[in-house]
């Protein structure tokens, strides 16, 4: 549980470069803004804000958000608090270790989009129910491109082996691209259904990215932002 003061401390904690976070069109002015109202209408103190601008999925990479949770810990804030469940943890493995780390530790975890911190025990149960759903539907989405690959491959389609790309391959990747899944995680999905590059290679994230900058990255276009491709 988070400490008993009239006014509680939070350090505020951004993360960018995901395709997840393009999706949403929560930049960094948009998590500063958004944290910012809530701590004002809370009365709660930002004592300091950090930035992670890496997109691994565990916690394990993200150097920036460890540090901010250490320094929670030796009680410079009473509380880590940040825009969206998934900037703060991409599985439930890592999002229940943090828990219960701060849990034990005296400090709280707050994800403003669901309205709750682990300060309650109803906010702990429902953090960690949205980051379980967040996680089973990226693990749909990924399920269901490895499965169309595969079946496109089965009717005898040549994906891979002409001097520019096949139209149907690209017009999917395009498809699956405005579902949300970045770019490393299409990569992959081509990989594992076994579909070559043109010229025969693997598939890298570099390459998708630049199959879906040259068709105008939908992601970009929903956001209707100036065209940011996401990590």
């Amino acid at each position: 549980m988070t400490k008993n003061t009239t006014t509680r401390k939070a350090i505020a904690y951004l993360r960018v470069s995901t395709g997840e976070q393009e999706q949403s069109g929560l930049g960094l002015l948009g998590q500063t803004k958004t944290i910012a109202d809530y701590c004002a209408a809370h009365g709660i103190e930002i004592v300091a804000t950090v930035t992670e601008t890496q997109s691994g999925k565990s916690i394990k990479n993200r150097p920036v958000l460890r540090d901010a949770l250490d320094r929670c810990a030796k009680g410079e804030a009473d509380l880590l608090i940040a825009s969206n469940v998934s900037r703060l943890a991409r599985s439930v493995a890592d999002l229940s270790g943090m828990l219960e780390v701060a849990d034990r530790k005296g400090y709280g975890l707050c994800a403003i989009d669901t309205g709750l911190d682990s300060a309650t025990p109803s906010g702990r149960l429902v953090i960690q129910m949205l980051a379980a759903a967040a996680e089973y539907e990226r693990r749909m989405v990924s399920e269901r491109t490895t499965k169309a690959l595969a079946a496109a491959k089965a009717r005898g389609t040549q994906l891979g082996r002409r001097t520019e790309l096949d139209p149907e391959l690209e017009a999917r990747i395009m498809q699956w691209r405005s579902t949300g899944l970045p770019f490393q995680a299409l990569a992959d999905a081509l990989n594992e259904a076994g579909v070559a590059t043109p010229r025969g290679a693997t598939w890298a994230k570099a390459y998708v990215r630049a199959v879906v900058v040259r068709n105008g990255d939908p992601i970009a276009r929903t956001a209707g932002r100036p065209r940011k491709v996401a990590a």
